[in-house]
Formats: structure tokens, C-alpha cells, sequence
């Protein structure tokens, strides 16, 4: 009875932990990865063969719970005293007080280290993705989120390039110009998500919004469908 009692707490303690560390790394944000997915099958004109399944498997596992799931902790140390403000984020494993920073810092920089080099063992391609993944994620969470309009045009480039990367893993980018139009509706959609946060009197938990009106985002999204809808129109030519 006693080895049973220990076991039942080493098994609930394991799940415990197993569930703060999918919900710091937000493994529910992987889903994003499906423009990989569509990118490289859609390059294959979907006639893939088993080695293609492998190798985009091979890097998914690289750049989403390894390269991702780093970024995205990171991303969780940094926002951790605003996501206490923010009604939807405050029950994450940092401002709940489920795991500290410290610890949160270590489990982000051996994702990251690991996905970087084990990217060097897939084909040439992928290092540079994860470089640019990194890259262009550092930019948005350390500056450029707190600038207007650049936080809205920073939420664009990772989906744009996760189809582009796909296309490219499979060697054939001429389908990008879809990519491109991904790119500007996402941008859309932050525009749009900036003026539901305003309307619920969300800015404390996003300062970015104090340098924005919901007269001026919507100008901005009428810009942004305008945009989109000239793409559509010319976009593949």
C-alpha cells in the first residue's frame, strides 16, 4: 500500500508538471503549422511520397515543440507581468505562479539550442527557416510589439513565411503569391482583434493600444481589405 501511495503521487506530480509544460510552451499554437504543411504539399502538387512524409515530420518536430515551443516560453517570461491584467492570460503557468521565470529561462534556452541544432542535421534548408523564425520572433517580442503599426505588421511575416518554408522544404515556391495574401489577411485580423480589445477596455494588458483609436484601426482595416482584395485580384500574376 505504501509503494502504491508513492507511485499515485509520482504519477500525479508528472502530470502535473506534463500540463504546466504544455501550457508554457502553448502547444495549442503548434496548429499553426498546418500553412507548413499546405506550403510543402501544396509545392508536391499533394503526390507525396513516404521520404517526403518523413522529412516533413523531421521538421516540424525541429521548428514546432523545440524551435516554437522555446520562442514561445520565452515570449510567456517577457509578457508575464501584463498577462496578470489580461483576463484571458493571467491563469498562464508564470503569472499564476506555477513555474518562475528562472526555471521558465532554462527550459526556453534548451528548446531553442536543441531545435537550432538538430536543424543541422535535416537538409540545408531548414537552418536558415529556424534562424528566421528566431530571428524575426525576438524583434516582435522584445521591440517590435510596443510600436504602433510595427506590432501589426510583425504578426504577419512567421505566417507568411511558415507557407514560403513549406514551399521551399519541397522545393518549388510557385505558389508564394498565396502567401502573401495569408500575410495581409492576418494582418487584418490583428487590426480587428485591436479594436475588439479596445471596445472591452483591454489596453492595460496591451500598451501598444494607447497609441491607437478604434476610429484610426478601423481606417486601417478598411486599408488592409483594400489591400487583400487587390492582391486576390492580381496577386498570382
Amino acid at each position: 500500500a505504501p509503494h502504491f501511495k508513492w507511485y499515485a503521487v509520482s504519477v500525479a506530480n508528472l502530470k502535473e508538471k506534463l500540463r504546466i509544460y504544455i501550457r508554457l510552451t502553448r502547444w495549442e499554437d503548434y496548429t499553426t503549422f498546418l500553412q507548413f504543411v499546405f506550403g510543402f504539399l501544396l509545392a508536391k502538387n499533394f503526390e507525396v511520397t513516404s521520404p517526403d512524409l518523413i522529412l516533413l515530420g523531421e521538421t516540424i518536430f525541429v521548428l514546432a515543440p523545440l524551435l516554437y515551443g522555446g520562442i514561445y516560453t520565452l515570449n510567456n517570461i517577457k509578457d508575464a507581468e501584463l498577462d496578470k491584467l489580461n483576463p484571458k492570460k493571467k491563469d498562464r503557468p508564470i503569472p499564476a505562479g506555477e513555474i518562475s521565470k528562472e526555471q521558465a529561462s532554462w527550459i526556453a534556452a534548451v528548446l531553442i539550442g536543441s531545435g537550432l541544432l538538430l536543424s543541422l542535421l535535416l537538409p540545408p534548408t531548414v537552418f536558415p527557416m529556424a534562424l528566421s523564425f528566431l530571428a524575426v520572433n525576438i524583434i516582435y517580442t522584445f521591440w517590435a510589439k510596443n510600436v504602433p503599426y510595427l506590432s501589426i505588421l510583425f504578426n504577419a511575416p512567421t505566417h507568411v513565411m511558415r507557407i514560403i518554408f513549406g514551399m521551399w522544404l519541397a522545393g518549388n515556391l510557385g505558389y508564394a503569391y498565396l502567401a502573401w495574401v495569408t500575410g495581409v489577411g492576418i494582418s487584418g485580423g490583428v487590426v480587428f482583434r485591436y479594436i475588439k480589445e479596445i471596445s472591452e477596455g483591454n489596453t492595460a494588458a496591451r500598451p501598444v493600444l494607447r497609441f491607437h483609436s478604434t476610429r484610426s484601426l478601423w481606417r486601417t482595416l478598411y486599408g488592409v481589405l483594400a489591400i487583400l482584395g487587390l492582391f486576390l485580384i492580381f496577386g498570382r500574376f
